[in-house]
């Protein structure tokens, strides 16, 4: 019984691996873009103080996430990302409020 469960095991995971062999193999196939090709824009139909409500609401899960690193990573380059990006996106919040308050009197 021990046998045919290894030979089982055995086969799932060569199966696994020819699978996933061939989608490797696909992708690296593909073509990539070339740099001067343009990548075309989608058009969101977005407005700009939509795009600023979004991203200060990006910013800020942002800096939750990183504030709730900052103890338990004992990484100091986690550390210094983290405490980067608190820095850097807190401003940017404060600029985009700016912006909203004065294109749109929020």
């Amino acid at each position: 019984m021990k046998i045919l469960i290894q030979s089982l095991l055995f086969i799932v995971i060569v199966g696994l691996f020819a699978v996933t062999s061939d989608r490797l193999t696909k992708i690296n196939k593909t073509e990539s873009i070339p740099e001067s090709t343009p990548i075309p824009m989608v058009q969101s139909g977005m407005s700009d103080e939509e795009f600023l409500n979004q991203m200060i609401k990006h910013h800020e899960e942002a800096i939750v996430m990183s504030q709730k690193i900052l103890l338990p990573t004992s990484r100091k380059e986690i550390h210094d990302l983290a405490t980067g990006i608190i820095n850097t996106q807190t401003q940017e919040i404060k600029t985009m409020q700016q912006w909203k308050k004065e294109w749109y009197g929020k």
